[in-house]
C-alpha cells in the first residue's frame, strides 16, 4: 500500500536530533542550563544591538535569529552560515558584525578583511591567513568578515578582469 503523493504540506521540514544522546538526567540538564544561557545571551544580544545601532531593528531580528542554530549548536554544522549586507555607507554594516562579535565573545575567531586595501591577489592573503587559523585553532567555528566587498578585483592569469 503506498501513501498519498500529498501527505506532507509544503513545504515539509524533517528534524533530526542525532547530535546529541542523553544519557543521564544530570547531563540533561547541563545541557539545558547552557541552551538557556545562551538563549538568553541572544535575547540580549538583540537588545543590546537594537539600542546603539539605530534604524536597523529588523536586520538585527533577521540577523540573530539566523545565527542562533549555529550558536547553539555549531558541532552539528556542516556548512558555513553566509549573511551577506547590502547598504549604503555607513549605516551600521559592519558595526553590526563587530558589535555581535564582541558580545557573542567571539573576538579569538574572527577575522576581518578589507577587501579594497587587499588588492588584486587578495583569495591568496585570505587562503594563508585562514588555513594558518585553522592549524593553530582547529575546526572551531569562526566569523569572517569581508568588507568593502565592492572594491575587491577577480583578475586571471593575464592580468586582466
Amino acid at each position: 500500500m503506498s501513501l498519498p503523493k500529498n501527505i506532507f504540506p509544503r513545504p515539509c521540514f524533517v528534524f533530526t536530533t542525532h547530535c546529541f544522546v542523553f544519557e543521564t538526567n544530570k547531563k540533561h540538564a547541563m545541557v539545558k542550563s547552557e541552551l538557556m544561557k545562551n538563549h538568553l545571551k541572544l535575547v540580549d544580544l538583540k537588545s543590546n544591538l537594537k539600542s546603539t545601532l539605530f534604524g536597523l531593528d529588523s536586520v538585527i531580528d533577521q540577523v540573530v535569529d539566523s545565527i542562533a542554530s549555529w550558536y547553539f549548536f555549531p558541532e552539528c554544522q556542516t556548512r558555513p552560515l553566509v549573511i551577506n549586507f547590502w547598504g549604503m555607507t555607513g549605516v551600521g554594516k559592519s558595526d553590526l558584525v563587530r558589535q555581535l562579535v564582541d558580545s557573542l565573545d567571539l573576538q579569538n575567531h574572527f577575522f576581518q578583511f578589507d577587501m579594497g586595501e587587499l588588492g588584486h591577489d587578495s583569495t591568496g592573503n585570505i587562503r594563508s591567513i585562514l588555513s594558518e587559523s585553522f592549524l593553530i585553532q582547529g575546526s572551531q567555528p569562526r566569523v569572517i568578515l569581508l568588507d568593502e566587498f565592492q572594491l575587491c578585483r577577480s583578475i586571471n592569469e593575464m592580468k586582466c578582469e
